[in-house]
């Protein structure tokens, strides 16, 4: 135990290292995916600042000519921002580092889980996982809910499952206070309670749901969400400001059947997202198979069941690209899968066969054709080279199994002999594209991140703009495609211009409606170029009739 202690700190030490780069990064370097979102939070903890400190009450500057009080999730995270910006000055590593301190607790609450459920290898491999995911990573420094979130997600569910090993009422009282927390940063982590149950019934049995602490539990647990989710509702129907609650489509229903690339759509984004590409789907099912009496195994299925009716439920947005983050809550019991198909991979190789020297070399030569054919190499000599290298290992890992094979124990499992020889090579394979995907991720997300062209435009019209003067800016569309509603308020340029004012979105683009902005009283209208192109001759009609600064 204690060199799978000091090996576990070394990959929560990776972890961290891979997310601190990100804290140091400014306004400008906000990642594309959360560019709209960190603009909306920074607005709001700069609003309190300015406009008081009222925790009940965000504002943002997209606002027209009202007070600009907005439907959001409960916004303690922006107002720790702002309580801490009053001493510190306004910078976005502020916000950055409180994300960064709340993604390492997940780390740690997600290590000691793994820890409980799973063997030492296994443990390891799911928290490395979980350290090293891109779409974590990338979250774990933006200046969004999510970090909050899954700290209160990950954290109360570890703290219930102490309460059921030990029936210690602080942990109980634990796991109240971060669930609650975790729905009030983010609503939809309301469907851990379709894990809780399963939990509560498989460690105590059917005698368990006589006991009132969990009913209790469960009632304080929802109970301050649906106090703040009722009241925020009520700004967006005074104020008609919202962050993308009641002003876009969310909900699946009968005509989703209808439209089955909208499923496609959520288990694609899942895989992409949460198993490398679909590269370590396979590991998960050997995980799943071989080792399906594990706890670790029962708990990370229940988990999945869980959050995949949460996906489906909400399908109209976890179906999106932009919002493949929401697939976050898949990756812990993800990565206890995968960590488990480790372990079964093990022991479905032949047990003559020595993994330390010819495993890694094989494991080698997989990662360096894959990363070469990931790097888009086209039809050159480098092509022959990356063919060489996946016949060659391809041969030589097939030339092991094959001398080394011999009967091996597949704990209740019956398969092929020809399955068994060729199972080491494709999972050797997909661990080779799994690595070159997380890597070119991770390149994505630690490198210089987000679009700084618009962030210099804002700085560079700022000093057009008087102070007090409102604008209009470009926002996405107002209907998607399928004609529901979409939230469409984009609030970089408000934060970047520090004004206020409105947003337009692509169906309001018309002479006709500009001229209703102006009215209102904008008087410079800031318009993104990619945006105004979806409006064929919008842009020619603006420079008739306007002046352009």
């Amino acid at each position: 135990m204690r060199h799978y202690r000091l090996m576990l700190l070394l990959v929560l030490l990776v972890g961290a290292g891979l997310r601190l780069p990100g804290v140091w990064r400014g306004a400008d370097r906000a990642h594309p995916q959360f560019q709209w979102r960190e603009s909306d939070l920074s607005d709001i903890a700069r609003n309190y600042q300015r406009e008081g400190m009222n925790l009940l009450y965000p504002r943002i500057d997209w606002r027209g000519t009202g007070p600009g009080y907005t439907e959001s999730e409960f916004p303690i995270y922006p107002w720790t921002i702002a309580v801490l910006q009053r001493s510190l000055g306004e910078r976005a590593e502020i916000g950055r580092t409180i994300s960064f301190l709340l993604s390492i607790a997940t780390l740690g609450f997600f290590a000691a889980l793994a820890t409980a459920f799973l063997p030492p290898l296994a443990a390891l491999v799911a928290v490395g996982i979980m350290a090293i995911n891109p779409m974590f990573v990338g979250l774990s420094t933006a200046i969004v809910a999510e970090p909050l979130m899954m700290a209160g997600y990950v954290g109360g569910i570890y703290a219930f499952w102490r309460w059921l090993e030990t029936d210690s009422m602080l942990a109980l009282a634990a796991s109240t206070g971060l669930l609650a927390l975790a729905i009030l940063a983010k609503a939809p982590a309301a469907h851990v309670g379709l894990l809780l149950l399963p939990l509560l019934i498989w460690h105590r049995g059917w005698r368990g749901l006589r006991d009132p602490r969990p009913w209790v539990m469960g009632l304080l647990v929802l109970l301050p969400g649906a106090l703040w989710y009722q009241h925020a509702h009520g700004l967006w129907l005074e104020y008609g400001n919202s962050l993308g609650m009641s002003n876009e489509t969310h909900w699946a229903g009968i005509d989703t059947l209808t439209h089955p690339t909208l499923l496609w759509n959520v288990l694609r984004q899942n895989a992409l997202h949460v198993w490398s590409g679909g590269a370590l789907l396979g590991l998960g099912i050997v995980g799943a198979m071989t080792q399906r009496r594990q706890p670790g195994a029962i708990l990370a299925l229940l988990w999945l069941g869980a959050v995949f009716v949460y996906l489906f439920a909400v399908s109209y947005t976890t179906g999106d690209d932009w919002a493949y983050y929401y697939h976050v809550v898949a990756l812990p019991p993800a990565a206890m899968l995968i960590g488990l198909g480790v372990v079964g991979a093990l022991s479905l190789r032949p047990k003559s066969w020595v993994l330390p020297g010819s495993a890694i070399a094989m494991a080698g030569l997989a990662v360096a054709a894959v990363a070469a054919w990931r790097a888009g190499y086209g039809h050159t000599p480098r092509d022959l080279a990356f063919a060489a290298i996946v016949a060659c290992g391809t041969a030589l890992t097939w030339w092991l199994v094959q001398k080394n094979r011999t009967t091996t124990a597949l704990q209740g499992i019956r398969l092929p002999a020809g399955f068994q020889q060729v199972l080491p090579v494709v999972l050797i394979i997909l661990t080779g594209l799994a690595a070159s995907s997380i890597g070119i991720g991770l390149r994505r997300i630690v490198r210089p991140l987000g679009q700084p062209e618009l962030y210099l435009s804002a700085v560079a019209f700022a000093p057009h703009i008087p102070r007090g003067a409102l604008i209009l800016a470009s926002g996405g569309p107002c209907i998607d495609d399928d004609g529901r509603p979409a939230a469409y308020n984009a609030s970089f340029m408000f934060y970047w211009t520090d004004r206020k004012g409105f947003n337009t979105c692509v169906q309001q683009q018309t002479i006709e409606a500009i001229e209703g902005f102006a009215d209102s009283g904008a008087t410079f209208f800031i318009a993104q170029k990619s945006r105004l192109a979806d409006s064929p001759g919008f842009t020619e009609a603006l420079l008739e009739r306007y002046p352009v600064i």
